[in-house]
């Protein structure tokens, strides 16, 4: 009975630490910097607030759609998700457009988020089947309609 017991928590073990190996897990890109299309107040609210892991700032446009920013990664890698944190009053309708880029930086559309969004939303993007495995350099993200200035608090991306 005894043999019998350790067997199978041996065997629970086992199986625990095989599946946790094999799952993949998802990891935040290190990013060199951001750059974007026009900046309110760039000492305060300048791109690179958008990946600082601080939620008390943001990026501001200072200016209305259309409006971009584009992250530089330290390395080539593949997308798997990216998290948006939405810094906009009023809620309404906004559109905004994924791009990735290789080390050319010719940048190429991979999707779109069409949605109702407000203050404090996260708009999650998981990357597409057929560009799952491509890897990326840069990433441009555009807004094309939104009812207020353009802005952002945080922009996450992550790699598997």
């Amino acid at each position: 009975m005894y043999n019998y017991f350790n067997l199978k928590i041996s065997v629970c073990i086992f199986l625990c630490v095989f599946i946790l190996s094999c799952s993949k897990k998802t990891v935040p890109l290190k990013v060199v910097q951001a750059k974007a299309s026009n900046t309110y107040r760039e000492s305060e609210f300048g791109p690179n607030n958008l990946y600082d892991n601080n939620f008390g700032t943001l990026w501001n446009s200072g200016d209305y759609a259309p409006q971009w920013v584009v992250f530089e990664f330290f390395e080539k890698k593949e997308i798997s998700l990216i998290k948006l944190y939405v810094a906009q009053t009023p809620a309404g309708e906004a559109e905004h457009r994924i791009y990735f880029a290789g080390d050319d930086k010719k940048f190429f559309e991979v999707g779109k988020i069409n949605q109702l969004s407000k203050e404090g939303d996260i708009l999650s993007f998981k990357s597409p089947e057929e560009y799952k495995t491509t890897e990326v350099k840069y990433l441009k993200i555009q807004t094309l309609k939104s009812p207020s200035w353009v802005a952002w608090k945080e922009i996450k991306v992550f790699s598997q």
